[in-house]
């Protein structure tokens, strides 16, 4: 027998086998593995947050920029200002070494940045800081050498060559994707930090576009869109949560170590769903997956938005950064410097 699934308001994650750290593959696929968990955890974190902040509006991001960018960040922070990033990236001084925690993510950035026939990721961090600041060699070698990191100085009191450049790198490295990313440059900025991401996968299995209508997608109990639906009949990896009423669907790009999870909550439910999604959850799922005939309706659709990720992360506990109290003297050998804003 076959059942329908059909999109209405459904979140969707995607996930990658590698895990960053020193720790063994687990037989069991489980997100709870060395460094994996970490960012982990701040995914839903972050995701939690961002959905409380943005009223029921669209939330899309990648953990793994994010906690990369900040992570690169703490190579040049002391005291407080290196102990709270590494409280909100669920970091643990005591229990692994900052030399591990920084070849961890370069391991994850060279496993990821690839490209082939079906699959294509790119993504970096660049710091574009006040031209007067003369920065600190090592800092420089630390962000090549681990993340693959730029710094440019700029002039940033030249509001509109600045802009202007800093967008234009931001829309190459994204391929287009990314186009004015800034529009209101504050001309006191110090350290601008950037991060970006570039994904392009084919799905292992295809949709053929003549099976693609347009249909009713149920945005929310209110609103009621049409959409270009489209449709694919076949064997499918399913998953009821019981605990989280919600039906959880693996599909899987041409890339085998990359899959997508589409999360269909029951009517009704999706507060219920998001407020119980974990790490797990994700390893719950693994395990439950399973093969059966599905008819699987899924909205073609386009995200963007754009998110003040200084007040997401302020709140989840990165603060000192963000004042005068900051203390990222690593980056010029003086404290005192401040992120002005980070996209």
């Amino acid at each position: 027998s076959s059942s329908d699934l059909k999109g209405a308001g459904l979140p969707a994650a995607a996930a990658a086998k590698p895990q960053p750290f020193k720790s063994q593959p687990d037989p069991q696929g489980s997100a709870s593995t060395g460094g994996g968990q970490d960012i982990c955890q701040f995914a839903f974190n972050f995701y939690k947050e961002a959905s409380s902040q943005r009223n029921n509006k669209n939330v899309i991001f990648s953990p793994i920029s994010v906690s990369t960018a900040f992570a690169m960040l703490s190579l040049a922070a002391k005291s407080e200002t290196l102990q709270e990033i590494f409280s909100v990236l669920h970091f643990k001084p005591n229990e692994i070494q900052q030399g591990e925690i920084h070849e961890g993510f370069h391991q994850l950035m060279q496993s990821q940045n690839r490209q082939n026939a079906s699959f294509q990721l790119d993504m970096g961090n660049v710091l574009f800081v006040k031209d007067q600041l003369k920065l600190q060699q090592q800092f420089l070698n630390d962000l090549k050498n681990f993340y693959s990191g730029e710094a440019f100085p700029e002039n940033f009191k030249n509001v509109r060559p600045a802009q202007q450049k800093i967008n234009n790198y931001i829309e190459k490295k994204t391929h287009g994707k990314i186009i004015n990313l800034l529009n209101n440059l504050d001309p006191t900025t110090e350290i601008l930090l950037l991060s970006y991401v570039y994904l392009k996968a084919m799905w292992n299995k295809t949709f053929n576009p003549k099976y693609t209508k347009e249909d009713d997608f149920f945005v929310d109990g209110n609103t009621v869109v049409k959409v270009p639906m489209m449709f694919r009949m076949g064997m499918c990896k399913r998953a009821y949560d019981a605990q989280l009423s919600s039906t959880v669907v693996q599909m899987d790009y041409k890339e085998e170590s990359i899959k997508a999870y589409f999360i269909l909550p029951d009517e009704g439910q999706m507060r219920k769903l998001e407020n119980g999604l974990s790490c797990e959850s994700l390893t719950k799922w693994r395990k439950l997956l399973s093969e059966s005939s599905t008819n699987l309706y899924l909205p073609r659709f386009s995200v963007n938005g754009r998110f003040d990720l200084k007040q997401i992360l302020y709140s989840l506990g990165i603060r000192k950064v963000f004042t005068n109290e900051a203390d990222l003297s690593g980056i010029t050998g003086q404290p005192g410097h401040e992120i002005s804003e980070v996209s």
